[in-house]
Order: C-alpha cells, then sequence, then structure tokens
C-alpha cells in the first residue's frame, strides 16, 4: 500500500496529531503538532501497518476555548517565537539565536550562490568571521544541503568554537582533541571512525596531523569543512606543513564544501598568499604569475570566493558603524635609578656574549637569540629576567636547529606555551657576572612597590576604573604576569583581581575568566595565551599592553577580545605602556610599531610582522643598542647589523604598497548586502522581534505569577513558581533555582533564550493539545474605540514546501509562518491582511458577557467556513511573497561568475491553513 501523505500533511498516529516531516520508503517522520524537531518520530509501516497513520485536520478554536484579549496576545506571541522553522529566504533565521548586523550576511550571500562552497573570508579581527561562517553552516543544515560538518582550528580556539555554534546557532558540537578522543571513541566498533560517528565536530588541528589521523579525517571528512586561522596552514615550519597536507587533502575532493577564515590572509610572502588561494581552486596559484587579461580574469572570478573588509570598509554598511568608540592612550614611564642600572648591565652582558661567540655560525646564532631573549624578559619585568636567566637547559640545544621560536611574536605562532620565559642563555657556562645579574634581577623583584613600571600601570587602572571599565592587563611571560597580578590585589582592595596563564589548560582558563565574571568589581591580568580564543567582551571593555609585542597584528588581537562584534559597552579603551628611556622598548616602538601605526593611520589596516625574521631582529638588536648608554656598545662591528634600519624601512614601504594593492584588487563592490537588510529584519519581526520577546517574557511570567522586577538592566527569574513541566524542561537545560535575562543592550535575550523558547513551546503545546490552562486563549471577544465594525482577527500558521536547486537536484523542506488577517463586517465579506495584528493590540473599551461572546464565535466560525477559499488564497499570496524574497535575495548575491541559480525556487503552500485563534472585535459602546 502507497503512503498517501506528503511532508507537511497533519495526520494522526498513536492517538495524537503529528505533521509529516519525511517520507521514505517503508518508514514516516512525524513532528508533534506543537512540538520541536527534538521531538520527531519515526514510524515503520513494516512494523505498525500501513493504517497506523490516518488523515486528520488541525482542530479549529471553539467557543470553550474562550479568554480575553491578553492571553489571546500570549499565545500570538508564544507561537511566533516558538517556530523553528522559518519560511523566509534564509532558512537560519530561526535558528539563531542573535541579529547579524547586515555586513556578516555578505560572505552568507556568496556561499549561496556557490556550489561547492569554496570561500577565503579575511575580515579583521573582532568583526564576526565566526559569526559568518557559523551563518553559512547553519543555513545549509537548515536547507538539507549537507548533513554534516567539521571546524578544523588550533587546539586552543576548539572550546571556543564549540560554544559558539551551541550558544549562537544551536548546533551541539562535539570537540576531537588529543584530550576527547578516548573518550569519543570509547563504545564505538573498531571499524567506525569518531569522524564517521560524530556528524558536527570541531576537531584540533594538531590532533589530525599525525599521517594515520589525516588519512581518516580526510575518508571521512564531512560536505563541509571550515577550517580557522588558514593562514597557518600554508606558512612555517614541519608542523605547519602538516597542517597544509590536512587542508589541501581536504581541497582536493572536488565536491567538498570548504571555508577559510583568517584575519591575517596576506603576512607578506607572496607565494604564501597564492598557497592559500590556491586551496579554493588551484587555478588561483596562477594569480602570482599571471598578468594582462587572464590576471584580469582570475581577479573577478576570486571575487566570488574571497572576501576581505576592514573596519574602515564597513561604513558602507547601515550598521557598519555599530562598534564601540574605541579610545588608545600612551603611558610612558621612566626605569629609575636602580632598574636602569640593571638593563644597562644586562645589555652590557648581552654585548660580551655576541662578541665572544667568534666565528662559529650556531654558536653565533644561540648567542644572538638568547640575547633578543634576555632582552625581552628585562624589558618585560624583572621576575621574568629571573626565570630566563635562572634557566639552564642546555640539552634542549645540543640537537636542534630551532632556536628560540617563541622570541618574535609571529602570526602563525601557537599560543600554547608561547608565555613561557625562554631559556635565554642556555648555552653559556654560570659565570659571576651572570650570578650578579640573577641577584640584581631577584632584588628588584622582591619591591614591586618601588617598580616604576607597577606604578604607572597602578595610576593607568585608576584612571580606566575612574571611567567605569573593567580591564584586562596583558602580559609576554607567565612570571610578569603573576608579579602583576599579585601587585594590583595588594594596591585594589576589595576588587576581584583574576590571572590566567598557559599554566592552565584551556578549558581552567575559561571557567577561571567565568568565575572572575561573578565579581561586580574586576580586573584580569592575562598573558597572550588569551589574546586568541576566548572573547571577553561580556565582562571587560577595555585593554592595557603592559608589555610591548613585538608584532603590532598581537596588539590588533589583544584589543580584539574587547573591541568587537556584541561589546554592550559604548567604548572601549587601550593603553600602550613603554618605558621612555628603556632602551628595549624603544627599539621595538622604532623597529616596529611606529612604522604599522603610520599604515594603520592611513589606510586602518595593521599589517603584520615581517616573515623575515632577520630582518626585524637584526633591526631591534641595533636599535636597543644604538639606544643604549653602555660603552663601545654603540659602535658595534657586526657586519651583519650594518644595514638592518634599511631593511625594516624597505619592509614597512612595501607592506603599505601591498595592502593598497590588495585593497584595490580584492574590494568587494559586487555584494550589497543593505540590499536585502530588509529582508532579513521581515523575517525577524515575523519570528519575533527584540521588544517581542521582553514583552512575551514579562507577559508569560506574569500569567504564571512570577515577578518581572528589572535591576539594573537585569531580570533574575525564579523558577520555583513555575509549573513542574517548564521547571523539568529547565533543569535538563542547567538551569535549577533561577535564570537571568537581561533587558538591553546586545545582551538582551533572543528567541532562543532558554526561559523564553521553554515558555512558548509550553505554552503553544498547552493551547493546542486541549490542556486545561486558564491562561490561554484561542478564541476571544472584545471592544474597542479602535473601530467602528465587527473584525474578525484570524490567526494562522502557514505552512509550505518549499523547492530549492541544489547539486544533487531540487530539494524540497517543510517551513511554517504565523501570520493574522481580517474579516471586516457581519458577513466577513472583505478580507484585509494588514492592520490585523494591530487590531489585536488596540486597548479593550468594553468587556463582552460569556454567553454573548460564545454566540460571537460560533458566528466567526460560520463566518470562516464562507470565506475558505479567501484563506488559501491568503495562503497563496503568501507563498508568492516568498518566492519573490527568494529571488530578491538571490539578485543581492548574485556573483560574476555564480554556480547555482537559488532565484528558481518554487514555493507551495499546503492546504487547509491552520487556524490556531479566533478573536472578535467589536465597536466600543456608546
Amino acid at each position: 500500500m502507497t503512503f498517501q501523505h506528503r511532508p507537511g500533511d497533519i495526520v494522526k498516529a498513536r492517538d495524537r496529531e503529528w505533521v509529516v516531516t519525511g517520507v521514505e520508503d517503508q518508514s514516516v517522520s512525524l513532528r508533534p503538532l506543537a512540538g520541536s524537531e527534538e521531538d520527531v518520530q519515526v514510524i515503520s509501516l513494516a512494523v505498525e501497518g500501513p493504517d497506523a497513520i490516518q488523515s486528520a485536520e488541525f482542530r479549529r478554536p471553539s467557543p470553550s476555548d474562550l479568554g480575553n484579549r491578553e492571553q489571546a496576545l500570549l499565545l500570538k506571541d508564544a507561537m511566533s517565537l516558538s517556530i523553528r522553522r522559518g519560511a523566509g529566504p534564509f532558512r537560519s533565521a530561526a535558528s539563531i539565536t542573535f541579529t547579524p548586523r547586515s555586513y556578516q550576511i555578505a560572505p552568507l550571500l556568496m556561499a549561496l550562490k556557490l556550489d561547492p562552497v569554496r570561500l577565503l573570508i579575511a575580515d579583521d579581527v573582532g568583526i564576526g568571521k565566526t559569526i559568518e561562517a557559523g551563518l553559512i553552516v547553519r543555513e545549509m543544515l537548515d536547507r538539507a544541503a549537507i548533513r554534516k560538518f567539521a571546524v578544523v582550528c588550533p587546539a586552543h580556539l576548539v572550546s571556543q568554537w564549540v560554544d559558539e555554534l551551541k550558544t549562537k546557532f544551536e548546533i551541539d558540537a562535539v570537540a576531537v582533541t588529543t584530550a576527547t578522543a578516548a573518550k569519543l571513541e570509547r563504545g564505538l566498533p573498531e571499524t567506525e571512525s569518531l569522524f564517521r560517528h560524530y556528524n558536527f565536530t570541531v576537531v584540533s588541528l594538531d590532533f589530525i596531523k599525525g599521517a594515520k589521523r589525516i588519512d581518516d579525517f580526510v575518508r571521512e571528512a564531512p560536505e563541509l569543512v571550515v577550517v580557522d586561522e588558514a593562514h597557518s596552514c600554508v606558512t612555517g615550519n614541519e608542523s605547519r606543513h602538516r597542517r597544509f597536507e590536512v587542508v589541501s587533502k581536504i581541497a582536493a575532493r572536488p565536491n567538498s564544501h570548504l571555508l577559510l577564515l583568517t584575519a591575517t590572509p596576506h603576512s607578506g610572502i607572496e607565494n604564501a598568499f597564492f598557497r592559500l588561494l590556491g586551496l579554493i581552486d588551484p587555478e588561483f596559484l596562477k594569480l602570482g604569475e599571471a598578468d594582462g587579461q587572464e590576471r584580469r580574469e582570475l581577479r573577478d572570478r576570486l571575487g566570488d570566493h574571497f572576501i576581505q573588509r576592514r573596519r574602515v570598509d564597513l561604513k558602507v554598511f547601515p550598521d557598519g558603524n555599530a562598534f564601540p568608540i574605541h579610545r588608545k592612550d600612551e603611558r610612558k614611564y621612566s626605569l629609575g635609578r636602580e632598574h636602569g642600572a640593571f638593563i644597562e648591565d644586562v645589555l652590557d652582558y648581552c654585548h660580551s656574549v655576541v662578541s665572544k661567540a667568534g666565528s662559529d655560525e650556531r654558536r653565533q646564532r644561540l648567542a644572538f637569540w638568547g640575547t633578543l631573549a634576555l632582552m625581552r624578559c628585562v624589558a618585560s619585568s624583572p621576575a621574568a629576567a629571573v626565570s630566563a636567566l635562572r634557566a639552564r637547559a642546555l640539552s634542549e640545544f645540543e640537537n636542534s636547529e630551532v632556536v628560540f621560536d617563541g622570541v618574535l611574536d609571529r602570526d602563525d605562532e601557537d599560543v600554547e606555551g608561547s608565555d613561557v620565559e625562554p631559556n635565554a642563555l642556555s648555552h653559556l657556562e654560570i659565570n659571576p657576572k651572570l650570578e650578579r645579574l640573577i641577584a640584581q634581577a631577584i632584588g628588584l623583584a622582591a619591591s614591586p612597590g618601588k617598580d616604576p613600571k607597577l606604578t604607572c600601570l597602578r595610576k593607568a587602572v585608576e584612571e580606566l576604573r575612574g571611567f567605569g571599565h573593567m580591564p584586562v592587563i596583558f602580559c609576554r611571560y607567565i612570571s610578569t604576569a603573576r608579579l602583576v597580578g599579585e601587585y594590583l590585589r595588594k594596591v585594589f582592595k576589595g576588587v576581584e583581581v583574576g590571572i590566567v596563564t598557559g599554566e592552565f589548560p584551556p578549558a581552567e582558563r575559561k571557567q577561571a575568566v567565568l568565575d572572575l565574571m561573578d565579581h561586580e568589581d574586576r580586573i584580569l591580568v592575562a598573558t597572550d595565551c588569551l589574546s586568541e580564543g576566548i572573547n571577553l567582551q561580556d565582562g571587560f571593555d577595555a585593554v592595557v599592553h603592559y608589555d610591548l609585542s613585538w608584532n603590532p597584528t598581537k596588539h590588533q588581537q589583544r584589543e580584539g577580545r574587547v573591541d568587537r562584534f556584541q561589546q554592550p559597552s559604548a567604548t572601549v579603551r587601550s593603553v600602550l605602556m613603554y618605558g621612555e628611556d628603556n632602551p628595549v622598548d624603544g627599539a621595538v616602538l622604532e623597529v616596529i610599531i611606529r612604522g604599522a601605526q603610520a599604515i594603520q593611520k592611513q589606510l586602518g589596516v595593521v599589517v603584520s610582522l615581517p616573515e623575515d625574521e632577520r630582518a626585524v631582529s637584526r633591526a631591534l638588536m641595533k636599535a636597543t643598542m644604538l639606544r643604549s648608554k653602555g660603552a663601545g656598545r654603540t659602535q658595534m662591528s657586526f657586519d651583519f647589523l650594518a644595514d638592518a634600519d634599511k631593511e625594516i624601512a624597505t619592509y614597512w614601504r612595501n607592506a603599505e604598497d601591498r595592502e593598497k594593492r590588495t585593497r584595490t584588487i580584492f574590494a568587494q563592490s559586487v555584494l550589497k548586502p543593505q540590499d536585502v537588510v530588509d529582508e532579513w529584519q521581515r523575517a525577524s519581526e515575523i519570528l519575533g522581534t527584540a521588544e517581542d520577546v521582553l514583552r512575551f517574557a514579562q507577559s508569560s511570567l506574569n500569567a504564571y505569577g512570577v515577578p518581572f522586577q528589572v535591576e539594573k538592566a537585569i531580570v533574575t527569574v525564579p523558577l520555583e513558581p513555575l509549573p513542574d513541566s517548564i521547571r523539568e524542561r529547565l533543569d535538563i537545560l542547567g538551569f535549577t533555582d533561577s535564570i537571568k535575562i537581561e533587558t538591553r543592550g546586545v545582551r538582551a535575550p533572543s528567541r532562543s533564550h532558554p526561559l523564553v523558547a521553554t515558555l512558548a513551546e509550553h505554552i503553544v503545546e498547552a493551547a493546542l493539545e486541549g490542556a486545561d490552562d486558564q491562561r490561554l486563549a484561542r478564541a476571544a471577544v472584545w471592544r474597542t474605540s479602535e473601530t467602528t465594525d465587527i473584525q474578525t482577527v484570524v490567526l494562522a500558521r502557514a505552512r509550505f514546501r518549499i523547492f530549492l536547486k541544489t547539486r544533487s537536484g531540487e530539494t524540497m523542506r517543510i517551513a511554517e509562518q504565523v501570520g493574522a488577517f481580517r474579516l471586516v463586517g457581519p458577513d466577513g465579506q472583505t478580507l484585509l491582511d494588514k492592520g490585523a495584528l494591530d487590531i489585536l493590540a488596540a486597548p479593550v473599551a468594553q468587556d463582552v458577557p460569556t454567553g454573548v461572546a460564545q454566540r460571537m464565535v460560533v458566528d466567526a466560525l460560520a463566518r470562516l467556513d464562507r470565506r475558505k477559499d479567501s484563506v488559501e488564497i491568503w495562503s497563496a499570496q503568501r507563498a508568492g511573497t516568498l518566492a519573490e524574497d527568494h529571488r530578491r535575495v538571490a539578485r543581492a548575491g548574485a556573483g560574476r561568475a555564480a554556480q547555482i541559480d537559488i532565484g528558481q525556487a518554487r514555493v507551495e503552500p499546503i492546504h487547509p491553513v491552520d487556524i490556531i485563534g479566533l478573536f472578535v472585535v467589536l465597536p466600543a459602546l456608546q
């Protein structure tokens, strides 16, 4: 027997009404009439028989469902907020927990025109690359374009990705790392890979770079792979080479979807940049050599696959300036006699070390990098200097040609372990000079109150706190962070000071930050282990660079932890600290920071540290020695330092020219997302705006006798008064005693807030399944002075079959939309779509006696029966509008070489329309 029902039809099975969501040969997927996707059940026709599923009709309102206007509005809001299968052209609008900005829609529009999707998203730090990639993932899942996906990223970003997918996109992904793999694999058949078993994964790059793991992942890789920090896969050492092997094997699969994310696509090495582009399409490798017409054609093609925006580029968007104002400042200090003498003594010692290196190339290299490493530690703090001077690990260098990888803050450097003080002089024998330096450093570290750098920090923090800011102080080394944290604890009594360094695993770092944010008055001291991977905008809005980074993009990354999308503060501040008579700070400012600042001032972009480590290190060494007062050191005779300043100056000139060319070549002029912002907002309004969410939260909680008291823009909702069924759902989500709601700003609750979603689903289920709940009304009658005629307002749920083109043909999805229309006049002779919700919101002038109201509901049902054809016309018009919405979005996303035409979407209304509520609004009595 052939199953007669199609997806979207209403049926009855197991003594309950359902919506058909899928039909296979011998099985049918059913969703409860008022349930969510998590409640879907699969019925086997072979087991339960072909008669297990019968035709059914949606139960219309009746006089027994009578209530008042407030209850009617509560049901209307609950219906809108419970929809998870939105009918608009952006299917993901119903599944995300925030409102994206218009510029964040641009990559999604590009992706919708590609098959397979191959994109390099290179937006600036803080703009929201994770958001942009998540929108694409969510949309492709909701369109059934993919079933599985994986995010591949550095280990320190895994936790953040898992959280972002869960909290913003309602996607439960599992973290696959060295620490979690064994647990995930436990219980799986020996022949089954965890990459096959789990549909949504966030995978550490370092976990899969082993040969066996690479083959396993590539063999089982899902249809879509997102690669974060993609630039780290095309430059650097052997470890990066293994990363490139992973990504290139994924890219080699012809039909795989691939999203590459990076804030620094071009780090100064042309070949690395073109290798990155080659992952999108091998043809783009030719961009490095092509010229003339071929180059222009390749650039045009690349425009469909590459998007890069800086903050300055976003000003053309309607909400492109919706970032906090960023006020930058500098604070300088004088070293004082003791600290100044210590640095001079260290530099004297470094000079002697380099001078004694002789002609042995390896010894020269160790001495040179050891000197730079020690200079970094001394400039950071006496505590870091003690750690570096005491380190004695000769064996680490006996078989290693890679020395002090972490001296320079490279863009592709792993943050794990980068804040440990280097074994700066481990290749040397202990001697009296070194012992004296250690003693000096210990003495200075023991007297933090006399440290001019700490005094400068205290004043800077006092000023930031005076402005009401919660600051993060970034230090280069663990020892420095400890010193700074303990000092601030003594200075700022009653303020909670947290210290987070790379000593702790990523999960513990995150928990430490969350614990700190529970304190109203707080300061965070951290190393660069937090400059990536944990967004801090929820609890902090200022940054102090206690230690200068030796890479300008690191300053941007630090500041980007607070100066980013969804920062609730209107203003963020950053403070750059340096010693005005510290030769090391002076060299870093001269060689690195000021050059980058000049380019940023002119172009609005931050350029990376030169890839040529030799040029940077030579320039730093020369500038430091020239600034120092030590006798004889200003005339260093090393030939390799002769042209160091010219090399670095040339780099900055070339970097500026390169950025100008890049902006010209890859400017995104095709996409105009502002053209479809109205479409996204329309979808959001249908599904529920922020104002709708807050109104619903307050009215539903009041209906259950729960107070809604706002204190400092936050409502703390006690859960004990709520019905058991609601509390049980919230308990599963981890809320037992209370739950908080923020009432304004970017943290205001969305439709997916746990409390809002739970209340909406409970109310809809109670109303549609006939629960005995006096708080609900599917029918109501009242009088208002806002009308002079009888208005029959119908709250309806329209269902649609939406057919979209994919690479395999046409796919169909069921979508729903809650709307209202009105029949005007005693016979309902006029049907109007507009104004129905305004009539519902009109104030009540007089109530109507129950007996009269029940008769009016009977009459309204009769009017509705007479206008059955008009109701179907209304849903058909909605379907036509949806099809046009899809075409409009498709046109906005059209590129030069679009590979798939979603403009031909077909939208088919499903009849009959579900009548949710029936409300009669009468003219007021005079």
